[in-house]
């Protein structure tokens, strides 16, 4: 029964995604020689808001509703417009897929699924190229930090108030995604929480699902979402213990949580160190977004400055250009 309610709404979300609002983004302050301008077709306030931090580089930005289009319509629409070589951002489906792949641009998901393989030996982890497992080892020695696993209640509230809503409220601002106390009291029946500890201080923490198909890190968190303790170490050691609970317990693959299919996202680099490697299966439960030049068909490809990135071909399969 719960399949089936998932799937219906997933053909309703499908099915919504043929009208979609529209919304122009205009770099501020508004000059004769305004820079880029954004239409983001769609209907999330928080992947609008994350396209317009990424593609106008953390400059403001304003934002207005241009109306509601079907969405083989919307190039037509903004031509009416009169816009200057605007960029077209645009949540795709099921329907609108192929239509988007027409046209010149990419289509890149919203997230991607990431996994270190922790069946290597660890000194063939470290010798990966790019792995900087040996520097997390080397801050976890030189701060002293250990950590502990519990599943008691009072560890969770720790970890939900004082770890995971300051951090996530203080990396993602607007476009973070906020479990409430009722998800992730949920969630925690179901997982563990992996602290770590300087001396006799929680700085950081993870919560860790456990099944058949090994662990998998849902969320993490930092202490007062101080930045202090990132750069002491507390990332790297969440997931260099997280690696060693894995194969203590005989897992193949400790699962990380989905990342942003742009390589110069933070924390997606960090993965990239502790040797992660994205899982590139196609799955339509996956949001995907076309992105591509708009009334102008000439305009060049902005996302090519934003590479590398991962982004679907034709072939629905995953490329990309690292």
């Amino acid at each position: 029964m719960l399949r089936l309610i998932k799937k219906l709404i997933l053909v309703a979300k499908h099915l919504r995604s043929f009208y979609l609002p529209v919304y122009i983004l205009r770099e501020q302050p508004e000059t004769e020689n305004a820079g880029l301008i954004i239409a983001y077709a769609g209907y999330s306030s928080i992947k609008r808001a994350y396209f317009g931090q990424l593609l106008f580089k953390g400059k403001p930005y304003s934002c207005a509703l241009a109306g509601r289009y079907l969405f083989w319509r919307i190039h037509g629409a903004l031509k009416r417009l009169k816009l200057k070589d605007e960029i077209v951002v645009a949540e795709t489906s099921f329907f609108s897929m192929r239509f988007f792949m027409g046209k010149k641009g990419f289509i890149v998901p919203e997230w991607l699924d990431m996994y270190i393989n922790v069946s290597e030996p660890m000194a063939q982890m470290k010798n990966r190229a790019g792995s900087d497992i040996s520097n997390a080892e080397r801050l976890i020695r030189k701060n002293r930090l250990m950590h502990e696993i519990s599943r008691e209640k009072s560890s969770f509230e720790i970890f939900y108030h004082s770890m995971y809503l300051p951090y996530v409220k203080s990396r993602y601002n607007e476009t973070a995604i906020i479990m409430s106390p009722g998800e992730f009291k949920a969630l925690s029946k179901t997982s563990s929480v992996l602290l770590i500890k300087n001396e006799d201080d929680f700085i950081a923490g993870v919560l860790m699902e456990r099944d058949r198909a090994g662990f998998y890190i849902k969320i993490l968190g930092i202490k007062d979402g101080n930045w202090e303790y990132v750069q002491s170490g507390a990332i790297g050691a969440i997931y260099y213990f997280s690696i060693l609970e894995a194969r203590k317990r005989g897992d193949s693959k400790l699962r990380i949580g989905a990342t942003k299919p742009f390589l110069n996202d933070g924390l997606t680099r960090f993965k990239i160190g502790m040797t992660g490697q994205f899982d590139l299966k196609f799955d339509w439960e996956r949001d995907y977004l076309w992105i591509g030049p708009g009334s102008n068909p000439e305009k060049p490809d902005i996302l090519l400055e934003h590479r590398p990135f991962v982004y679907l071909g034709k072939d629905f399969k995953f490329h990309h250009n690292f």
